[in-house]
């Protein structure tokens, strides 16, 4: 929860400045990465 909120927070600070380009990427990752443990899913089922 903790690394969608710092998305939500980056996304929100961001879209009040102009001309400004989020990367959230590196937490989109590692979210990705929770849940493929969550689910334990292989490199072929990803």
């Amino acid at each position: 929860m903790e690394l969608l909120n710092k998305i939500l927070v980056k996304n929100a600070s961001d879209s009040s400045a102009s001309n400004s380009q989020t990367d959230t990427s590196q937490w989109e990752r590692e979210i990705d990465e929770l849940v493929y443990q969550l689910y334990n899913l292989t490199e072929e089922e990803i």
